[in-house]
């Protein structure tokens, strides 16, 4: 899948365990309409080095992957970018 947007904001990469660390592109999508939408994509380890070519306020197109999971009986949704 793919989302069009302008990158809002890119975070700090934040160390989840010693094989993991994450990073966020917030992207904002619908800009020109009434309700623009600000959507964040988790990029993982080595596709974090991605991030670094972009800044705020650019415009484009993020290739994801939508994953879900079950915990105690609830449902969770991350949205995984793997390409900019």
């Amino acid at each position: 899948m793919e989302l069009k947007g302008t990158i809002k904001l890119i975070t700090e990469p934040t160390k989840v365990s010693d094989k993991l660390t994450k990073q966020q592109m917030v992207l904002t999508i619908d800009q020109d309409t009434k309700y623009p939408q600000n959507i964040a994509v988790e990029f993982m380890n080595k596709n974090i080095d991605i991030l670094k070519k972009h800044q705020a306020g650019e415009k484009v197109s993020v290739g994801i992957n939508l994953r879900g999971n079950e915990y105690n009986g609830k449902y969770y949704n991350n949205i995984v970018g793997w390409k900019v």
